[in-house]
């Protein structure tokens, strides 16, 4: 009986924590990956998922995955980026 799944904790994600999710480049692959590899792990470690996690899930399952930050300077390719934008790449993190 311990091995079988427990309930999950079920949170919403504001607003706020949806618009920064939307500045990783994903594809739909790597977003389902992402989001059913951090839901697993907080239904096992009986936590909730939040945007820490979720982000810690994406550079762990997608680490070539960069986050485009609005307004940054950095070393970005003006044909890969928007103009004003900043990348990151994604580095691996546990959850």
């Amino acid at each position: 009986m311990d091995r079988l799944p427990k309930e999950e904790k079920k949170k919403k994600l504001s607003v706020k924590d949806l618009n920064e999710l939307a500045k990783w480049d994903l594809n739909g692959r790597e977003i389902k990956n992402s989001i059913k590899t951090v839901r697993n792990w907080c239904v096992v470690q009986d936590l909730e998922m939040s945007l820490e996690r979720l982000e810690s899930g994406i550079r762990s399952t997608a680490p070539q995955a960069m986050k485009i930050e609005e307004g940054g300077e950095g070393d970005e390719r003006e044909d890969d980026v928007a103009p004003g934008a900043k990348r990151q790449r994604g580095s691996l993190a546990s959850f």
